[in-house]
């Protein structure tokens, strides 16, 4: 697989209201220095929040529900994604301003 030159931000999915959309709004809102893309590995059972996510991203990893484990889900994700760098990101955790994103990657693209 060759790496972009590209930030992969992760997030893995079930059903959400309001909180996906809050994080897509402010995920757009990222000043950073090198492209992103959105990779999103989505677990719930309802078409609302998988049409919602579609407005966001078209790199959508879908299982079922019920084959949902942590860890072996991260590697998933991650595996689908494109960029040199991933951010493993929580819809519990918003960002919090608009340098969210260049502040986490600063120091893994200077090596510190």
């Amino acid at each position: 697989m060759i790496m972009k030159d590209l930030i992969s931000v992760t997030v893995m999915v079930k059903d959400s209201g309001k909180i996906l959309d809050e994080f897509a709004k402010r995920l757009k809102k990222q000043k950073v220095n090198l492209p992103y893309e959105l990779v999103v590995l989505y677990y719930g059972r309802g078409n609302e929040t998988l049409k919602r996510l579609k407005s966001y991203t078209s790199k959508i990893i879908r299982i079922q529900p019920d084959k949902f484990e942590f860890g072996k889900c991260r590697d998933l994700i991650c595996s689908h994604a494109s960029g040199k760098y991933i951010v493993t990101a929580s819809l519990d955790a918003l960002p919090t301003n608009s340098y969210w994103l260049q502040e986490l990657t600063n120091p893994i693209k200077s090596g510190k």
